[in-house]
């Protein structure tokens, strides 16, 4: 979360790169097999306190809706767009869980999986 406050002082026009460029490092660090023992103690022990920051903070990382980015959210923000989206466009629930009607038009290699142990390939 500091990365994202400091971010946030910057000129609008810069916040989108320098968000673009936190990104790609934690993405980095996440994807290093090559580093030592401590440096991947300490990597872990940055992206716990980002973990941890961002749920004190009631945020949340999630895809940009243009680019191959990701941002950081305010958690009821993202709540409340996904929930104009879902009214906006007339989403509603169903009454009944339609799961096991579709599951047995399904073909048999999508049935296996809710087989026991003992039923296997019958």
């Amino acid at each position: 979360m500091e990365t994202e406050h400091a971010i946030r002082m910057l000129d609008s026009k810069m916040l989108a790169p320098f968000r673009i460029l936190a990104t790609k490092k934690l993405k980095q660090i996440r994807a290093s097999d090559n580093h030592n023992n401590e440096t991947s103690k300490r990597h872990t022990y940055i992206l716990n306190n980002i973990n941890n920051k961002l749920l004190n903070e009631n945020a949340m990382v999630a895809k940009a809706d243009k680019g191959k980015t990701c941002v950081i959210l305010n958690t009821d923000e993202y709540n409340k767009k996904v929930h104009n989206i879902l009214t906006e466009y007339n989403f509603q629930k169903p009454q009944n869980d339609p799961t096991d009607k579709y599951q047995n038009l399904s073909p048999r290699p999508y049935k296996i999986s809710k087989l026991s142990s003992n039923n296997r390939y019958k």
